[in-house]
């Protein structure tokens, strides 16, 4: 049986460092991230709810950090594949500022503007300054988070008529555009409204799309196309991903939900993730909800909802995949509650939280520092973390042994809602 962890195992001094992330010079005070991430060829940093200012302000730091002091060249955002195709060049500075909201209107919407802004201005400043350049951008999701087809498909479309015109996107696309929405809630509703033969037809042809550029790679190795091999099947891939995760959220709605079925398209993350560090050989930041990230199942309620992405990630690299969570001790969050009458299918609103629960490591942090700072927790090799069996998800509480979940958790004793978020 394990005893409670105690808030003063935590605050010992080689557990706990002050980030002083409201300092001008905070990025220097990250150096206690150092032994965190180690020779780690993959860190994932988290976010314990989504729309939370004080989580991206020190993303970017980190994310700056990681990159000048620790060889980090790529960042791998929970954020369409397709789409972040299409921003990537704005990025890297290749081409002039223009209106961030046309170029990407779901950076926008989604909350990522600001960190779009900062890395175009990270790389851009970087060419005048001869600090490391550049800073690689990919997206690992699904297309709007399995709420649509059409940016994986527009490209791999392309990709096909260079290589393989004969494979019969065209068919299949007359039907998924028609489910193209907001969000993945507005299309599965979409979705519902098929016919089964349509449904069908685009599963099967999806899957034979994906199965036959697998097996021909080395067919079509010598042809030109707008993209390369590896990156189309990651589209296709995607593509079938999708109609999987909007079929299996149907199967769920009438009723007849089988276990697990989300761990697609944490697998299919986990697998962009691996393509990229395999045909790059770039270290990598990934930016991702905890619930991603984590090296642990995904537990809510005694029930595991998810095999996630940093599962797959940790059985695969070992000890070159490092997770720093964040979280926070204040008495709110920013969290989703359905609308129907928003495009995308909800709100978000600030929702006042009840005190944590006994045993969840918000529990153990209460009142740690009065002053506001956030505070980095390395929970490697502690025995002691073990003992923490909760950490925060948006309002409620994933189940698990925090300890094994994250090599580290930033917590926060003040969180705001983002500016400007379009939802």
């Amino acid at each position: 049986m394990h005893r409670r962890l105690g808030t003063p195992a935590l605050i010992e001094p080689d557990r706990v460092s002050d980030l002083g992330v409201d300092d001008a010079a905070s990025v220097e005070r990250l150096t206690p991230l150092l032994p965190v991430v180690g020779d780690a060829r993959v860190v994932a940093l988290g976010e314990g709810a989504h729309f939370v200012s004080e989580y991206w302000t020190l993303r970017h730091q980190i994310i700056r950090f990681l990159h000048e002091r620790a060889g980090f060249a790529l960042v791998a955002m929970e954020f369409g594949l397709g789409e972040g195709l299409a921003l990537a060049p704005w990025l890297r500075g290749d081409v002039a500022v223009g209106d961030l909201a046309s170029i990407s209107p779901a950076a926008v919407q989604w909350g990522a503007g600001d960190t779009m802004r900062f890395l175009r201005d990270l790389n851009t400043t970087a060419a005048r300054t001869g600090r490391p350049l550049p800073l690689e951008f990919a997206g690992i999701d699904l297309p709007n988070a399995a709420g649509s087809f059409r940016p994986a498909l527009e490209p791999l479309q392309s990709y096909l008529a260079a290589v393989d015109p004969d494979l019969p996107l065209a068919s299949i696309r007359s039907i998924t555009d028609r489910v193209d929405a907001g969000s993945g809630v507005t299309a599965l509703i979409a979705w519902s409204r098929l016919a089964l033969d349509e449904k069908d037809a685009v599963i099967s042809g999806l899957a034979q799309v994906a199965l036959r550029m697998r097996a021909l790679q080395p067919h079509y190795a010598n042809q030109t196309a707008p993209v390369d091999h590896r990156t189309a099947l990651l589209l296709a891939e995607a593509a079938l991903t999708t109609a999987y995760m909007l079929q299996a959220a149907h199967t769920r709605a009438t009723g007849a939900a089988r276990d697990l079925d989300s761990s697609a398209r944490e697998r299919f993350m986990a697998d962009a993730v691996l393509a990229y560090l395999d045909r790059a050989d770039k270290k990598i930041i990934v930016l991702a909800h905890n619930n991603h990230i984590q090296k642990t199942p995904v537990t809510f309620a005694g029930a595991t909802y998810t095999l996630p992405m940093g599962r797959y990630l940790a059985q695969h690299l070992g000890d070159d995949y490092r997770v720093i969570g964040q979280t926070s001790t204040d008495d709110h969050v920013p969290d989703m509650v359905a609308d129907p009458d928003s495009p995308v299918g909800f709100r978000v609103v600030d929702q006042k939280l009840p005190p944590p629960p006994e045993g969840s490591l918000e529990h153990a942090l209460g009142g740690i520092d009065p002053s506001g700072r956030a505070y980095l927790l390395n929970l490697r090799n502690c025995s002691d973390a073990m003992a923490l069996n909760s950490i925060r998800s948006q309002g409620g509480y994933v189940e698990t042994e925090v300890g094994a979940a994250f090599d580290a958790v930033v917590t926060h004793p003040r969180i705001t809602t983002q500016a400007g978020v379009g939802l």
